[in-house]
């Protein structure tokens, strides 16, 4: 029974240097949230698993405008992030996955009203095919501001 008095002991001296190094080194660091989002459709059932509606996308970006959230492009969160710059409490990232067309039709017009750019993560493979991005709409995106990256 005193090795139990003992791990008690330790686990409370555990939980109090977290709850410093918490308090104390990370409440000026703030963690940039990335939203991450994969089709933008009205899609139901199980393709709808990773989905969300124009209408919800449209009111999450009018969300983040309204309440004075600033986005930054992917790679400036990165490189900022490499120099150990300390972004505002109120920067996000906006990011995609796969390179589903819904991007280009549903999301890129929403994110260019606010002027908001984004990162897609492109599958090469699928480029061109039904339901998928075309170079053409890559190209026009990053025009303004949504650049592409390789999934793998």
């Amino acid at each position: 029974m005193h090795w139990i008095k003992w791990f008690l002991m330790a686990m409370a001296v555990v939980l109090a240097a977290g709850i410093l190094f918490f308090t104390f080194w990370l409440r000026d660091r703030y963690v940039v949230p990335i939203l991450t989002y994969h089709n933008v459709s009205d899609a139901t059932g199980r393709s709808a698993l990773n989905n969300v509606t124009p209408r919800r996308f449209a009111w999450q970006m009018k969300f983040l405008k309204e309440h004075g959230y600033h986005v930054v492009s992917f790679d400036d969160w990165v490189e900022g992030t490499k120099k150990g710059l300390a972004f505002s409490h109120n920067t996000v990232v906006i990011h995609f996955d796969d390179g589903y067309e819904d991007n280009y039709t549903q999301a890129f017009p929403v994110l260019k009203s606010y002027g908001y750019p984004a990162m897609v993560f492109l599958i090469s493979d699928q480029m061109g095919a039904p339901g998928f991005l075309t170079w053409g709409q890559v190209r026009e995106m990053d025009a303004h501001g949504f650049k592409a990256g390789a999934h793998t």
